[in-house]
């Protein structure tokens, strides 16, 4: 059970290394191989246009659904909604690749996406995020 003081208190939780790096290589991949970009290779970041919230079309990929079905992430949310009876809305992911002087179009002053005003939501909505 985790501590919810912290998401009362600020609106957000940290939980370091929550899903393992091979869970999330397969996530990585899917969303590189979609974009078509190489990360060791910076000039192949910016090709694509995915607006200023950085939303990679894809949905529902397999590598998603393996981290929304692993033991802790699943027992995270459960825990937050109180209820063991979970449904996936929709998996997308997002790519921001940092500002370079090379793009300066491509300048993104937002720092994270959020699904809906925190200000406005009624009902408990939560989303993960990993970097």
């Amino acid at each position: 059970m985790i501590d919810q003081s912290e998401l009362q208190e600020k609106g957000y939780i940290i939980v370091p290394d929550l899903v393992p790096g091979p869970l999330l290589q397969p996530v990585i991949r899917a969303i590189t191989d979609f974009l078509e970009v190489n990360l060791d290779d910076p000039t192949t970041w910016y090709r694509k246009d995915l607006g200023s919230n950085g939303i990679v079309p894809i949905h529902h990929h397999q590598a998603f659904w393996d981290v929304r079905q692993y033991e802790p992430v699943y027992r995270l949310y459960a825990d937050l909604l109180k209820t063991d009876d979970l449904w996936v809305r929709l998996d997308r992911a997002s790519f921001k690749p940092p500002w370079r002087w090379e793009h300066p179009d491509k300048k993104d002053d937002s720092q994270i996406h959020l699904d809906s005003h925190p200000e406005k939501v009624f009902l408990p909505r939560y989303q993960g995020i990993s970097t």
